[in-house]
């Protein structure tokens, strides 16, 4: 899902239960959420 906070257009991914703690992963300039496919 995209979401758009003022100008900046930003792609985030939840997943997992919603009671249960967030874990937020950020990835680096240059790279995209397939870096955290393992």
């Amino acid at each position: 899902m995209f979401i758009r906070p003022g100008k900046l257009t930003q792609h985030v991914d939840v997943q997992g239960r919603e009671n249960a703690t967030p874990l937020v992963l950020l990835h680096s300039l240059g790279t995209d959420l397939h870096l955290w496919d393992f």
